[in-house]
Formats: C-alpha cells, sequence, structure tokens
C-alpha cells in the first residue's frame, strides 16, 4: 500500500496564490441545479472522472466540511469541502494522499447558460512535493480534466434525468 502524507490546509484563496493553477471549462447539457446534483454524487464521479471509487466519509447532509476519499490506481486523497453553494459552486481541498502534492485543491464553478446548459469552471490549484513537480502534475491535470469533462457530458446525457 503506498505511504499517505497529510497536505497542507488551504482555503479559497489558494486558488489565487498556488504555484500551479489550471482551469478548463466545458458546456453541460443540463441546467445548474441538475449539475450541482451530480456533482455531489460522489459514486458518479467514479463513472465519469475514471476512478475507482468516490465515496463520503461523512455524515450526510453534505456541505462544508464533509469529507470524501478517492481512490483512483491505488492511489488515494482525502477531500475536505470548503465551499458548497448548491446550483452555483463547490470547492474542496486534499487533507491527505499518496500522491506528490504539498497542498491540492479543487473548485467546480456552474454558470447557467440558457435553461438547459451550464458551464462548468474546474480549477485545479497544485503545490507540488517537491516544487519543481508542480508544471508537470499542472499538465496532468489538464490533458486528465478535458478527459474527464468530456466524459461528464456523455454521462449526463445518459443520467440527468435520474437527479
Amino acid at each position: 500500500m503506498p505511504f499517505s502524507k497529510d497536505l497542507r490546509v488551504v482555503d479559497d484563496s489558494f486558488f489565487d496564490t498556488a504555484t500551479t493553477t489550471v482551469q478548463i471549462a466545458k458546456r453541460i447539457p443540463c441546467d445548474a441545479d441538475t449539475l450541482f446534483a451530480l456533482l455531489a454524487d460522489a459514486p458518479a464521479w467514479a463513472e465519469w472522472l475514471g476512478a475507482d471509487s468516490v465515496e463520503y466519509t461523512s455524515d450526510p447532509p453534505h456541505g462544508v466540511g464533509s469529507t470524501r476519499k478517492v481512490l483512483i490506481r491505488r492511489q488515494w486523497i482525502d477531500e475536505r469541502f470548503i465551499v458548497w453553494e448548491p446550483g452555483r459552486r463547490m470547492a474542496f481541498y486534499g487533507s491527505s494522499t499518496t500522491l506528490p502534492f504539498g497542498a491540492f485543491a479543487e473548485d467546480l464553478a456552474i454558470t447557467p447558460d440558457g435553461a438547459d446548459h451550464c458551464v462548468l469552471t474546474w480549477t485545479t490549484a497544485i503545490d507540488g512535493r517537491p516544487k519543481l513537480l508542480s508544471s508537470s502534475l499542472g499538465m496532468a491535470a489538464r490533458a486528465n480534466g478535458n478527459r474527464a469533462l468530456d466524459k461528464l457530458v456523455v454521462y449526463v446525457n445518459e443520467h440527468k434525468k435520474d437527479y
């Protein structure tokens, strides 16, 4: 089992101060409330993100302070939510991981775009450990994020009626 390490606790300001920040956006074929509900559904992430599992480790109702664990290819990251604005935005930071991060956070902002579409802007902020790794981790985040958002569109088209 890979060695896990605690990450630096960050807040919303980390998106402005991280060594590397990657932002991608995608038009999603559903309304903002439906997309937020889908993003709040941890097991759904496993399907469109390509993770082995995503599960909450705190009891519902979920919101700021909630925690979850993401397992991807024998690596994991424990996450804590720092923003939870239904229909608009959620953000979390990594509290511990087996990955080479010093600090890590993601921000998912939803902007309505017509009655049945919205734009998801996904920002990933990284301080690599060592910091020299930050740009390489950023390139991987951009490539993986773009693939994941393409899969999210397919997932939304197949499952939006469930939310």
